[in-house]
C-alpha cells in the first residue's frame, strides 16, 4: 500500500470502512472469481454432508438434538466450523492480499501462510465453542462462570481480530501485532465490524427463518452461498480495519518535529 493510501486510511471512520470493505469485496469478486466459485461449491457440498450427518443424529434424538445431546451437538457445530474455516482460508488470505497488496494470485494449495491462517481459525472455533457453552449448562453457577469466561473471550476476540490480516501479510508475531494495533479501539472496531455485515445478518436471518419450512438440503443451497459471500466480505472488512489501524499506529509513532 502506498504512503498516500495509508494516510487516507488513517482518517477513516466506521462508515468509511463499511463502504470501502464492500468496494474491495466487489473488486475481489472480479479479480478472484475462480477462487470464489471453488469456495462456494465446497461450502455447499460440505453443508449438505453435515446436514446428512445431522439427520442421522436426529434419528436418535427426534425432538431436539441440542437438548437431547448438547455436548454432541456442540462438537458437531465445532467440527462444521473447523471444516468451513479450512475451506475459507485460501479465499481469506487471497482477498486480504488483494486488498492490501494488490495481488490477484489465488493460493489454492495450503501454503505455510494459509496453514497459519487455518490454525488461528481453529483456535477461534475452539473459543467459540466455549462461548456457546453457557446455553448448554444445567447448573446456574456453571452457567454464570461460563458466561463470565465468554465475556473475556469476546474481548479477546475483538482485540485479536487483526490476527488474520497480520498472518496473511506474513507478520511474524501476529497476536502481539493485533493486540498493539487494536489498543484503545475496542468500541470503534465493534462498530466498524457491525455496519458492513448488517445487510448479510438481515438476509441470513430471513433465509434461516424461511428455512424452517423448506427441506434442509435446499436451505444449504440457499444459505451457504451467503457463507462464501460473508467469507469474502469478512476478509475485505478485516483487511480494511487493519489498514486503518496500521496507518493510525504509524502516524502516532512518528516523532514530533518541534520548531527549528
Amino acid at each position: 500500500m502506498s504512503e498516500a493510501a495509508a494516510n487516507d486510511y488513517a482518517g477513516f471512520g466506521p462508515l468509511d470502512v463499511a463502504f470501502a470493505s464492500w468496494r474491495l469485496f466487489f473488486a475481489s469478486l472480479g479479480a478472484l472469481t475462480k477462487l470464489y466459485v471453488i469456495t462456494l461449491i465446497l461450502f455447499v457440498v460440505v453443508a449438505i454432508a453435515f446436514y446428512a450427518a445431522q439427520s442421522t443424529l436426529l434419528a436418535d434424538y427426534p425432538v431436539d438434538l441440542r437438548k437431547g445431546n448438547p455436548i454432541g451437538f456442540a462438537l458437531y457445530q465445532w467440527l462444521h466450523s473447523v471444516v468451513d474455516a479450512m475451506i475459507g482460508a485460501p479465499l481469506g488470505v487471497a482477498v486480504i492480499r488483494y486488498a492490501l497488496r494488490d495481488e490477484s494470485k489465488s493460493e489454492y494449495a495450503y501454503s505455510p501462510r494459509v496453514l497459519r491462517y487455518v490454525r488461528w481459525a481453529i483456535a477461534y472455533a475452539i473459543a467459540s465453542l466455549v462461548m456457546d457453552a453457557p446455553g448448554l449448562a444445567n447448573n446456574m453457577a456453571v452457567t454464570l462462570l461460563l458466561f463470565i469466561l465468554s465475556l473475556f473471550l469476546f474481548f479477546a476476540f475483538v482485540r485479536a481480530s487483526l490476527v488474520y490480516p497480520a498472518v496473511a501479510l506474513d507478520v511474524e508475531d501476529a497476536w502481539d501485532h493485533s493486540w498493539k494495533l487494536t489498543q484503545g479501539h475496542f468500541w470503534w472496531i465493534l462498530f466498524a465490524f457491525f455496519l458492513p455485515v448488517f445487510p448479510l445478518i438481515v438476509l441470513g436471518v430471513g433465509v434461516v427463518f424461511i428455512g424452517g419450512s423448506i427441506p434442509p438440503y435446499f436451505s444449504a443451497l440457499v444459505l451457504h452461498p451467503l457463507v462464501a459471500i460473508g467469507a469474502g466480505l469478512g476478509a475485505s472488512l478485516v483487511g480494511c480495519i487493519y489498514a486503518v489501524l496500521e496507518a493510525r499506529y504509524a502516524r502516532a509513532s512518528e516523532p514530533e518535529i518541534g520548531p527549528v
